[in-house]
Order: structure tokens, then C-alpha cells, then sequence
């Protein structure tokens, strides 16, 4: 058991260096089966509302002979077509990986349901595995004590303090050049 444990401790450590907090994950596309969405822009509005990462994977759920899911390039996306298909496949439901950076294209060629935009891209970032820690939110400064005073109960004063007494610059602000 001591040697299981010295050899698992290292290999964890190993793991933690390397992958750092990665994770994959799953996206159930439109979050319902590929089907003629039930809007045009159904599928570009699910797509751009998350963040996908190379190693994330994708699942079209739809019935096979009902639908079908071809991989294209732009030039076939942008006009329906699957001329040069990158990748076909027609037995639902289909998982794909992404495991590449850039944009996918995906589309179904079963009649004219391409033209009734069932068809998405797919925005694919590099995971970086190395991104350094976030910096730490600053600690705030303590209020003056005698604003604390100024408006604690019981001391009489509802006055609030003055800016200066907090302070706080309240001279003309400075135009800032601004360098684009």
C-alpha cells in the first residue's frame, strides 16, 4: 500500500503540472436534438453563447434517416452545399471532438433543411494550459475613522464627511493623453 501511494502521489503531480485545471466538456448542440431549428438564427445564437476548447466535444443528437450531419468547408457552408464534404455522417446521434482551434462547419443535406438553417459553426480556442494565475484582487483601504464617527449612531452628527476628509482629490481632473 506505502508503495502504491508513492507511486500515485508523484503521477498526480505530474498530472496537476501539465493539465493545470483542464477539464473537457460536452455540449448537447441547440441543447436539444439537430433538427430545422425554430428560428433562423437558433443555431449561430447557441453557438455564440458558449466557449468551446480544443478537447470539448459536441453531440448532434438527431434520428438517423431523418437527419444527417456533414462537415464542410466555409465555401460549402455559406451556400448550402456539401460538395467537399470533410466529413460525413449519417447514424445518429453523433459525437464529434474538437479537437483542432479555429471554426468548424457543420450542416444537415437532407432535402432543403441547410436552407431552413440547420447549420452551425463552431468558434474552437487553443486551451491554454499554461495561462498564468490570476492576479489578486487588491485589499481595499480602511475607511478614515472619522467618516466611521460622522455617520455611526449616537454621536449626534448626521453631517457626512467632506471628500477631503475621506481623502478623496476633488481639484479638476486632468485630460490624459490617450494613446490608440
Amino acid at each position: 500500500m506505502a508503495l502504491l501511494r508513492q507511486l500515485l502521489v508523484p503521477i498526480a503531480m505530474v498530472m496537476a503540472i501539465f493539465c493545470g485545471g483542464c477539464s473537457s466538456l460536452q455540449y448537447l448542440v441547440g441543447d436539444s436534438i439537430w433538427s430545422i431549428p425554430p428560428y433562423p438564427k437558433y443555431y449561430s445564437e447557441w453557438s455564440s453563447s458558449h466557449l468551446f476548447y480544443t478537447g470539448d466535444s459536441v453531440v448532434f443528437g438527431f434520428e438517423t434517416d431523418v437527419y444527417n450531419l456533414i462537415q464542410v468547408l466555409i465555401s460549402d457552408y455559406e451556400n448550402c452545399t456539401a460538395n467537399n464534404p470533410v466529413y460525413v455522417l449519417n447514424d445518429g446521434p453523433a459525437t464529434i471532438l474538437l479537437n483542432h482551434s479555429g471554426v468548424s462547419y457543420f450542416l444537415c443535406n437532407f432535402s432543403n433543411y441547410c436552407h431552413l438553417d440547420q447549420k452551425i459553426s463552431i468558434i474552437v480556442h487553443d486551451t491554454n494550459y499554461n495561462s498564468p494565475a490570476p492576479t489578486p484582487t487588491p485589499t481595499p483601504e480602511p475607511l478614515p475613522r472619522n467618516w466611521i464617527e460622522s455617520v455611526s449612531p449616537g454621536t449626534g452628527s448626521s453631517e457626512a464627511p467632506s471628500p477631503a476628509d475621506m481623502g478623496v482629490h476633488t481639484g479638476a481632473l486632468e485630460q490624459l493623453p490617450v494613446d490608440w
